[in-house]
């Protein structure tokens, strides 16, 4: 986490490009028991370098406030209960233009928007990104905010999100 700052306190323009450079250096994490993965702290992710999208975004939240941008985080499942793929993503605003900024999602890593007007159409692309490229037949978006996820594991952290955010 130090050299992250330091890195931060060197340069004097930080750009999202800056941010993910960081992330894409973060293996995905290809867990095998939803029950017992633990969300991981931005910290932790930069230490071990592997993590699923719910650590990169909140990892992708950390960075982006550290260079003050507006930034937003969804949360996106196709049905309750929660027994299916989720994705969580971060959507960050620049000269009031908005752009989906992916880390996790091999496929779409980078930087995405045309730019799009506004926080509801960016999610409206990635929705339709993930009908088409993930063969999702609904997708349910929820805005959620930071929130203390410690010890959660990846089913309590999509439970506390509808519960509490939708």
């Amino acid at each position: 986490m130090r050299s992250i700052i330091k890195y931060f306190k060197k340069n004097k323009k930080y750009e999202p490009d800056d941010i993910l450079k960081i992330t894409s250096k973060i293996k995905y994490d290809d867990f095998t028991n939803f029950k017992k993965y633990l969300i991981k702290s931005p910290e932790n992710m930069l230490k071990i370098k592997e993590g699923i999208c719910y650590d990169l975004v909140e990892l992708e939240r950390y960075l982006f406030n550290k260079i003050n941008y507006e930034c937003k985080t969804f949360f996106a499942y196709q049905k309750l209960p929660i027994n299916d793929q989720t994705h969580t993503f971060l959507v960050y605003k620049e000269d009031n233009k908005y752009h989906w900024f992916e880390s996790s999602w091999e496929s779409y890593r980078g930087v995405h928007g045309r730019p799009f007007n506004s926080y509801e159409s960016a999610c409206k692309y990635v929705s339709k990104q993930l009908k088409e490229s993930s063969k999702w037949k609904n997708v349910n978006i929820v805005e959620y905010n930071k929130f203390n996820y410690k010890n959660m594991n990846i089913l309590q952290f999509a439970e506390y999100i509808i519960k509490n955010f939708k």
